[in-house]
């Protein structure tokens, strides 16, 4: 469905399937610039759509990343509303509260 534009190597978002049928989201570099300013509208539709959205943001090096659920009252309500600024408030606030979580250290394996 995209076009050769959403290559990671192009685009800096890797698009993964979510094991509920949904899509990730995993930003490769600036994820404020990729997600906000790059993807808002892609997410917003599938949140319309009530495809399950989903931000997976680093966190500190060595340990997992964060998955952040998008399909949540504010933000399905900024996308209802079809506000693209408060879209992209909450957006911003998914990102910081995602680089901000605390999660569990690499193991190998």
């Amino acid at each position: 469905m995209l076009d050769d534009a959403w290559r990671p190597d192009r685009s800096g978002l890797l698009i993964r399937l979510s094991e509920d049928g949904g899509f990730i989201f995993q930003p490769l570099r600036d994820s404020k610039r990729i997600l906000v300013d790059g993807t808002s509208e892609l997410i917003a539709q599938l949140v319309k759509a009530r495809m399950p959205a989903y931000l997976s943001l680093r966190t500190r090096p060595g340990f997992t990343h964060a998955l952040v659920h998008l399909n949540r009252p504010p933000f399905e309500h900024a996308v209802e509303c079809g506000n693209p600024e408060l879209i992209r408030s909450f957006l911003e606030s998914a990102i910081e509260f995602g680089h901000q979580a605390k999660t569990d250290p690499v193991r190998a394996i």
